[in-house]
């Protein structure tokens, strides 16, 4: 990360640079195909799933992609890995990268936004809760991001009156560091934790945001929120405006006022709509309407 400006000036207009996400659940079962050049597919076709979602889908985002704490089949191993990986990338990385004051407000911040993954970045309160000016705390969170240990998800906006969230969201780049950050028992069933929701999103935005990298589909990445309450977790639209919105959720009986957000959004998208997926932890797509259809979660990779 450190090297790419110089490199940047060195090589001019030489060079190419790729982002390496930790890796995808599609790369982890060694499957062919990308699910977003499927989902903007004219002949896209949603079907049901023969895989187990339940605990094996905990399993998943728990574990996280990175290849290290994929290869540790040891929860406290693993555990202990993600801790070391924190620490001395906190520490090393950061100091070669910029200059800072209060380094050891670094790990409590990387550990407040795992708290709030999938939630608006509201700098204000983090700002008040970390005793932090906010102008220092912009500067970290940008740093976090350079490290690629945090992305933010900005606000998709359209010029037809509706008056719009325009905050971004923030998700951290690793569901499995995630899970440690926020002390997430691996070993323990999801259901009655509040913070599985919010890392369940956070999860398939990631998977949606690695598969977009490599489609041939050129997408930009947003979310959708209204005053008025109606959301939508991630929107796609290619490079024709084409978008396509994807509601996430934890339940595996998804229910009509599910796709509350997904129906503004066509509305609000007008011809640009192309369709609306609902994501969820079952194995049926339940059709909701010509564009509309809740799909297993698990077709991001199977």
């Amino acid at each position: 990360v450190k090297a790419l400006p110089e490199l940047a000036r060195a090589m001019g207009g030489r060079m190419e640079v790729l982002t390496l996400w930790p890796l995808s659940q599609r790369e982890i079962e060694k499957r062919a195909g990308n699910w977003v050049d499927t989902v903007y597919s004219p002949s896209f076709l949603p079907r049901g799933s023969q895989n187990d979602a339940g605990d094996t889908l905990y399993q998943r985002v728990v574990r996280g992609g990175y290849p290290e704490a994929i290869s540790r089949s040891d929860p406290a191993r693993r555990a202990d890995w993600f801790d070391s990986y924190i620490r001395l990338i906190l520490q090393k990385e950061v100091e070669d990268l910029a200059m800072i004051e209060r380094l050891a407000e670094l790990p409590a911040l990387l550990g407040l936004l795992a708290l709030r993954i999938a939630g608006l970045a509201n700098f204000s309160e983090l700002s008040r809760s970390l005793g932090l000016p906010q102008t220092s705390l912009k500067r970290y969170v940008g740093l976090l991001q350079a490290l690629f240990l945090v992305q933010l998800l900005p606000a998709w906006s359209s010029r037809r009156g509706k008056r719009l969230v325009r905050a971004a969201k923030i998700h951290l780049c690793d569901t499995g560091m995630a899970a440690r950050l926020a002390g997430l028992d691996p070993g323990l069933a999801p259901a009655p934790d509040p913070k599985w929701g919010p890392l369940l999103e956070n999860f398939v935005v990631m998977e949606i945001r690695k598969e977009a990298s490599s489609a041939k589909a050129r997408t930009e990445l947003f979310h959708f929120r209204s005053h008025a309450g109606p959301e939508v977790d991630l929107v796609l639209e290619d490079s024709a405006g084409r978008i396509v919105g994807i509601e996430i959720k934890a339940s595996s009986s998804p229910k009509p006022d599910d796709l509350k957000g997904l129906r503004l959004l066509s509305e609000v998208a007008g011809s640009k709509f192309l369709r609306g997926l609902l994501l969820y932890p079952g194995r049926e797509v339940i059709p909701y309407g010509s564009n509309l259809h809740a799909i297993p979660i698990s077709s991001l990779w199977d």
